[in-house]
């Protein structure tokens, strides 16, 4: 089983993931040649992304493996609900399941003889994965009452950012080009973690992404037995705003509690300094 035994390398067209990538090349030829590069679609992703994806394999020479799911809006209307903050089961529906039912179906494994997953986590981005070791043993269940074995390796944990820009200058790979529009995070589009300052921003440099999470919100409210759905928490708006996508949308174009935010669009908004 051992012979057999492959190097899953995550690749979402993150800063982190293409670092991991990059980090990949870096090693010994017996580990590289077990190297296989998965990406696990969510259907809920700018197009820039799929664009990014294809660039990385140009550049780099490897292939990435895409992998399906459901997609994220038939997610939320099983679920009769969108994902929270509180609730972050999209990560597991569309991206571990996904991937774990892959895994099993090209590599033989079992609780002795785990998947060799690679994730490109680091401490510096949250007290959760500050506390994170370098490897993790785990498993996850998926119908019809599979087990996938995972040992995972974070081999970038005590990398910071800096180190991760440093490794796409090396090889000459441009970061994903969302950052540069400013986004914090590239995986989904957007996501339901994302700051209050960068939806902010989305909404004003793609303003259709309101069009389609509104429609979203239709069928989602129609697949629900209390016939609601809204993308962003009513919580996070003032008393007597509308729940919905666009009253969000509006208030936080409208409001002055992001007076940092008041800078041309056209310019740079890159937070990580990318515009230089």
């Amino acid at each position: 089983m051992k012979d057999k035994q492959y190097n899953w390398i995550n690749v979402s067209g993150g800063k982190d993931s293409t670092a991991l990538l990059l980090w990949s090349l870096e090693q010994p030829e017996e580990f590289k040649e077990k190297c296989r590069y998965v990406y696990a679609d969510t259907k809920h992703e700018h197009p820039a992304v799929y664009k990014y994806l294809s660039y990385l394999e140009f550049v780099t020479g490897v292939k990435i493996e895409r992998i399906e799911s459901e997609g994220f809006l038939e997610m939320c209307k099983r679920k009769q609900r969108f994902p929270s903050v509180k609730a972050r089961f999209c990560t597991e529906e569309l991206k571990i399941k996904p991937m774990a039912k892959h895994m099993d179906s090209e590599e033989p494994h079992d609780a002795d003889h785990p998947h060799m997953v690679y994730v490109g986590i680091r401490r510096e981005e949250s007290p959760a994965r500050a506390r994170l070791t370098e490897t993790t043993y785990s498993n996850y269940k998926y119908p019809p009452r599979k087990t996938s074995w995972h040992l995972r390796h974070h081999p970038l944990l005590d990398w910071y950012v800096q180190d991760v820009f440093d490794i796409h200058k090396k090889y000459c790979v441009e970061p994903n080009p969302l950052y540069k529009m400013g986004m914090h995070r590239v995986g989904c589009f957007p996501c339901i973690m994302a700051r209050k300052s960068e939806m902010k921003k989305l909404f004003k440099v793609c303003p259709e992404v309101v069009d389609r999470l509104e429609e979203w919100e239709a069928e989602v409210a129609k697949a629900s037995k209390r016939g609601a759905g809204t993308f962003m928490p009513t919580s996070d708006l003032p008393k007597g705003i509308p729940p919905g996508i666009r009253a969000y949308a509006g208030y936080l174009d409208d409001g002055d509690e992001f007076p940092e935010m008041k800078q041309d669009i056209d310019g740079c908004m890159s937070v990580y300094g990318l515009c230089e």
